[in-house]
């Protein structure tokens, strides 16, 4: 894997599917790289067509969730910082979503205060995006070491 990544000069839309499905696997410092280099790529190209502009924004998403599992906090916060200046327009409502709550779980692991967290999950419930509450439900609760800490929302 490292061998693959090390070197990359250029993102093509094969390497950015690989890297997003393979993140799991890569050292956080190098995940950590390629995720600041494939944010770079977005800015200085305009990425602007439909397939490549959600290939980027998921991967971008999917490197703030394993570092976050790696427990590399500060590297996920400044890929969350990195990825607001991304430009991307109005229909990218889940990935939007979802960087919001990202940076509301960032906080939640420095502050343990829950609250934040459970008004978005409320309000995607209230949205009836019912299937999108279920799945942050599930992700809060990996997150949560102790079952004093899970997050309920009634």
């Amino acid at each position: 894997m490292k061998r693959i990544f090390f070197n990359l000069e250029t993102w093509t839309y094969e390497n950015i599917l690989y890297f997003s499905y393979t993140q799991l696997l890569i050292k956080p410092q190098l995940l950590f790289r390629l995720s600041k280099s494939l944010i770079n790529f977005s800015i200085e190209n305009h990425i602007n067509r439909q397939n490549w502009h959600s290939l980027l924004l998921e991967a971008i998403l999917n490197a703030i969730f394993a570092l976050l599992k790696m427990k590399q906090l500060d590297k996920a916060k400044e890929l969350v910082d990195g990825f607001y200046t991304m430009k991307f327009n109005e229909n990218f409502i889940l990935e939007q979503i979802r960087i919001n709550f990202m940076t509301s779980l960032i906080q939640y692991t420095s502050t343990k205060d829950k609250s934040e967290i459970q008004s978005q999950l409320l309000s995607i419930k209230n949205l009836g995006l019912d299937h999108l509450y279920l799945q942050r439900i599930r992700y809060s609760a990996s997150i949560s070491t102790t079952s004093s800490n899970k997050i309920t929302i009634p």
